[in-house]
């Protein structure tokens, strides 16, 4: 384990709440596929949702649907999604040669994946 000296920052203080340290850790843990992330994120389910494997696996058919579906040029998410989830619609997008993008902000924050012009 690193100590505070030996990691990169940023650090909890009364200015820099430690929200921002929790969520990249999340981020970088959950992204190894490590049981830890989910201990981090509050046991792997949040109230209503589904399992991080499940969402993924739910976020990779809708947009391969969107991917076939030739009359449809873009598609919207919806404002419920998580950061990890948001996070990765982005990464299935790039890898499925979509382009995306989020607007909003807090609960009201939304990701829209949309085919690129030929």
């Amino acid at each position: 384990v690193a100590t505070q000296e030996e990691a990169p920052g940023p650090y909890p203080s009364e200015t820099q709440p430690s929200d921002h340290v929790m969520i990249a850790a999340d981020l970088i843990v959950t992204n190894k596929g490590n049981t830890l992330g989910s201990a981090i994120s509050g046991g792997g389910k949040r109230r209503g949702q589904s399992s991080n494997d499940e969402s993924v696996e739910e976020l990779r058919e809708s947009i391969a649907e969107f991917v076939a579906d030739k009359s449809t040029q873009n598609k919207d998410f919806p404002t419920s999604l998580n950061s990890f989830e948001r996070l990765t619609v982005h990464r299935i997008a790039e890898e499925s040669g979509l382009m995306s993008g989020s607007s909003g902000a807090g609960r009201d924050r939304k990701i829209s994946i949309w085919k690129p012009s030929v």
